[in-house]
């Protein structure tokens, strides 16, 4: 369900389909996800609505290859309506230390969509081609802290020009 929040924000999980897979008896079920979910949440603030997939990482570098083919389009239809995309990134490493990160679609759709088509044309892919390191998704991203989601959120929004046009 959605949740309202101070100063016009909206937050909404949307949960990857289940498919029961058999009963157990007393009206419950052995379920498994379904393949093609939808991105993670939709997030509204100000009139702005953002369409966002959460990753989560352990190495330095994100691969292209966490975001599917299916997330990429409904990112893709969601833009074309008016609307705004991003992927939430979490890097983690040994030690427990966590790096989020938002990542607008408008920033990395470009390199995504080359390594898909190469990757969807059986093209060889050059090393490093097939990802993008956290130093330079640190520059085309905004930087927030998990302790402070609701401020983070208002500052991304502002920070990256996610503003609604009347």
């Amino acid at each position: 369900c959605s949740t309202e929040y101070p100063e016009n924000f909206s937050f909404l999980r949307t949960p990857p389909e289940m498919r029961v897979v058999r009963s157990i008896g007393q009206g419950q079920f052995i379920s498994v996800f379904s393949k093609k979910g939808p991105p993670d949440y939709i997030l509204s603030y100000e009139g702005t609505t953002i369409l966002a997939d959460a990753k989560e990482v352990r190495t330095h570098r994100f691969p292209y290859s966490n975001l599917h083919w299916n997330q990429a389009n409904h990112f893709e239809r969601w833009e074309k309506s008016g609307n705004e995309c991003a992927i939430i990134i979490r890097f983690t490493d040994s030690s427990y230390t966590n790096e989020d990160f938002i990542v607008p679609w408008s920033e990395i759709r470009g390199r995504w969509m080359e390594w898909n088509e190469r990757r969807r044309m059986g093209e060889s892919i050059e090393r490093g081609g097939g990802s993008i390191s956290k130093e330079e998704i640190s520059k085309i991203s905004f930087k927030f802290t998990s302790n402070n989601f609701m401020d983070s959120i208002k500052e991304m929004v502002e920070s990256l020009g996610f503003e609604h046009e009347d």
